[in-house]
């Protein structure tokens, strides 16, 4: 929905809600040894076909089994045993979005913002156990406020951003045949919040009409915070949910700090080519273990790997259904150089046969030279 209050002020806002329910893969057998469902003694029964005919002892190989007419309606199977039986899984997805631009003359303020909210229950059968699932939400949401604008040959953009992202699962992995009313072999809780903050600004500079220079620079703050539980061994209990502080809790955190900037120069010798060299430095996403690395130092990649988004404002408006906790790695700066030419001239269509063939022919060469790859 687009809201238009004055000329100068527009609000964009837009709402999600996503249900997703399915029944979750499970293992199946079947017996081809049992009596009745074999082959039979010349490879004729239950839809086996002798693909040796000639070569004694029968080759029986199944052409035409009903296999999976055994297991009935497969959207109501009961799961691989009875004490295993197949469940739901549920997720409810939750979000908002809203983008509003001010035009303050000469320069635009805008604010974009998320929220995204995603439950889910899902409980896995496996051919012994069953991995039940007590709990599992994750919520994001992003801030960001900016003013961009043009004066002269000066085109510039900064602000500020935040992101915020919490996470909250519960989780058991349980086995119906150790004792009379089944036990977990492990329990475990893992809540964890990351926050980000950020400062970012970027200028480009016309030097002349073909020549211009861009720099920038951002400053992030990262804090994460989690805590960990494991119950362990829980003997007897039945498919229920841990009561109570978990006898193991690991609680971590990690704190980050970074400056990364870009510089480079592009020249356009005409409208169909750009040439532009940069040198940037980046600020890397790495993923943390569920065993609880996440207060370890990470160590910095020999290889540069290039960033050039490490200055550039993070427009996030929509969150992702679910996030990992991260940690962030500092990348060496990278340098690239590359070139962008493109464009074709194409002919007037002559009346005659051998005029037409020929500008077809000049039309697939130019056309050809445009799908090139960058230099």
């Amino acid at each position: 929905m687009s809201i238009l209050p004055t000329d100068r002020l527009t609000i964009d806002v837009s709402g999600e809600y996503v249900r997703n329910e399915n029944i979750v893969a499970t293992f199946a057998s079947y017996d081809f040894n049992a009596p009745g469902n074999g082959p039979g003694a010349d490879c004729s029964q239950n839809g086996f076909e002798d693909a040796a005919p000639l070569i004694p002892g029968g080759q029986c190989i199944p052409t035409r089994t009903e296999v999976q007419d055994a297991f009935g309606d497969r959207s109501n199977y009961d799961g691989p045993l009875p004490q295993i039986p197949l469940t739901e899984n549920k997720q409810d997805s939750y979000a908002a979005r809203a983008k509003v631009e001010y035009d303050l003359g000469g320069a635009t303020l805008t604010y974009l913002g998320g929220y995204r909210r995603t439950d889910q229950d899902a409980d896995l059968s496996l051919p012994n156990y069953v991995f039940f699932e007590f709990g599992n939400r994750t919520e994001t949401q992003s801030h960001e406020l900016r003013v961009g604008g043009e004066t002269g040959a000066l085109t510039y953009q900064g602000g500020v951003f935040f992101y915020r992202e919490e996470l909250s699962l519960a989780r058991g992995l349980f086995s119906p045949f150790i004792a009379p009313n089944g036990s977990f072999i492990n329990s475990f809780t893992r809540d964890a919040t990351s926050k980000s903050y950020a400062g970012f600004g970027q200028a480009e500079y016309a030097v002349t009409d073909q020549v211009t220079v861009v720099g920038g620079l951002r400053y992030t703050i990262d804090r994460r915070d989690g805590v960990y539980g494991n119950y362990g061994f829980r003997f007897n209990t039945g498919p229920v949910a841990p009561e109570g502080p978990p006898p193991s809790i690991i609680d971590l955190k990690q704190d980050n700090e970074k400056l990364t900037w870009l510089a480079g120069v592009n020249y356009k010798p005409n409208l169909d080519t750009l040439l532009y060299a940069k040198v940037s430095t980046g600020y890397n996403l790495a993923a943390s273990t569920a065993s609880g690395s996440m207060h370890r130092k990470p160590t910095p990649p020999t290889k540069p790997v290039r960033s050039s988004a490490s200055v550039r404002s993070a427009n996030i408006p929509s969150m992702p259904l679910a996030s990992t906790t991260t940690t962030r790695i500092c990348r060496p700066p990278s340098f690239s150089i590359r070139a962008w030419v493109s464009g074709f001239s194409m002919p007037v269509p002559q009346p005659s046969g051998a005029s037409r063939s020929k500008a077809a022919s000049s039309l697939a060469r130019a056309i050809s030279s445009a799908r090139r790859s960058p230099i």
